[in-house]
């Protein structure tokens, strides 16, 4: 696969990176491209950090919630998709792990990424799915489809969800 040029392709966003940044700064760029480039990448970072921030103070709600025996959780956004993680909600893409829903949530990746990719909590699949019925009735368990090619058939006719 080295001496295919496929590993040089990991290359291209790099490439253009550079040649945005030699154009914009050092080049031919106007002081508006540069400030609305500088403008877009700050705002960009800006997200990316509180977005980070945010799962972070999940990850501690995360931690209350086991020390409580999994009594109390609070009421947050990356509680419901720290708790639904793996259930419900993907993280990164495998066509053959199973059963698991098709929904996406960038959001909690860019949270693991900038957590250094701690997700939650540890439990199994069964008490995530009685915890996760218990604490956001009303968003549904069970969706109608599956990603992935093996085993997508069983999805349907699990057992938890019944």
């Amino acid at each position: 696969m080295f001496f295919t040029g496929v590993p040089v392709l990991t290359f291209v966003p790099h490439f253009f990176a550079v040649q945005i940044w030699y154009k914009l700064f050092l080049k031919e760029g106007s002081k508006m491209m540069r400030k609305a480039f500088l403008v877009g990448s700050v705002g960009c970072m800006i997200g990316v950090l509180a977005i980070g921030f945010m799962y972070a103070s999940a990850l501690d709600d995360m931690e209350d919630f086991e020390q409580s025996n999994y009594s109390e959780l609070k009421p947050h956004f990356f509680n419901e998709k720290i708790l639904g993680m793996h259930l419900i909600y993907h993280t990164k893409f495998c066509e053959y792990d199973g059963w698991r829903p098709p929904v996406h949530e960038p959001l909690l990746v860019l949270g693991m990424w900038m957590n250094g990719g701690e997700w939650g909590i540890n439990i199994s699949l069964e008490k995530r799915v009685a915890l996760y019925q218990k604490f956001f009735p009303d968003k549904p368990v069970h969706l109608e489809c599956s990603c992935a090619k093996m085993y997508s058939s069983t999805y349907h006719n699990d057992e938890l969800f019944k």
